[in-house]
């Protein structure tokens, strides 16, 4: 990767397991949340409906794909794709009452605003590469609640590029949201790297352009066989400072 330093002018990241804590912080709303419909309602068991939720979601968000929409309506909005998941979720658990569904979804947005938790490394790392380089985010999601992760932990600080599928109507793998970053960062795909946890969506998509892509193997999980390779793995955003050191000159 020597020779890449010379060229690099865009570092471009993954946003929910790669900056966001994002699975650590689902879990956590959603406990507090089923913990609150707990007091109000003396037939909600705490930790059942809350292992039905997550089971729930787990399935629906498989199906939304890339660009998630609702199943009935085709929103594309954070808070009604919310309210698909916890309706659906309840109907299961036998609470299927569309005005429960509201108040869960009310108290699961607060406690997911509350919860959300960059890793510890994130803060170091843009600090330390955000007068040297373009930094972005592509992301898979709804805009709004993307939009509001990187809002409440403080990441719109270092952002040049934000490019979100919901609000593009193309994600990761597919080429179209990596263009349009590029074309936002004003750089050419050998000038960019991107970093992100995923082998399928990220690096697939990030190699299938020509950008780098850096593989963020956090839980140092075994490489599957049939999958491309990244250019590079890393067990740490840390690594990226020696890395990318004195590759580029300062953003006017």
């Amino acid at each position: 990767m020597a020779e890449i330093r010379k060229r690099i002018r865009a570092v471009f990241f993954d946003l929910d397991e790669t900056l966001l804590d994002d699975d650590c912080c689902m879990h956590e709303a959603v406990a507090r949340t089923c913990a609150t419909l707990g007091k109000r309602y003396p037939q909600i068991e705490p930790n059942r409906l809350a292992t039905t939720y997550v089971r729930v979601s787990d399935e629906l968000w498989t199906g939304y794909g890339n660009v998630p929409r609702t199943s009935s309506t085709g929103s594309s909005g954070g808070r009604d794709i919310r309210l698909e998941v916890w309706g659906k979720a309840l109907a299961v658990y036998g609470l299927p009452t569309q005005d429960l569904a509201i108040e869960a979804v009310d108290l699961y947005s607060q406690e997911r605003r509350a919860s959300y938790e960059l890793f510890l490394d994130v803060h170091e790392v843009l600090q330390a590469l955000y007068q040297k380089f373009i930094l972005g985010v592509i992301s898979n999601g709804p805009g709004d609640t993307q939009r509001e992760k990187v809002h409440v932990t403080g990441l719109g600080a270092y952002l040049h590029v934000l490019v979100i599928s919901g609000e593009l109507g193309v994600g990761k793998p597919e080429s179209g949201i990596f263009l349009k970053a590029l074309e936002y960062a004003q750089v050419i795909p050998g000038e960019a790297i991107y970093v992100g946890d995923s082998l399928t969506s990220d690096v697939v998509g990030a190699k299938g352009i020509g950008m780098y892509a850096v593989w963020l193997n956090r839980k140092k999980a075994t490489k599957p066989q049939n999958v491309p390779s990244p250019d590079l793995e890393i067990n740490t955003l840390r690594d990226l400072i020696p890395l990318l050191s004195g590759s580029a000159t300062a953003i006017n």
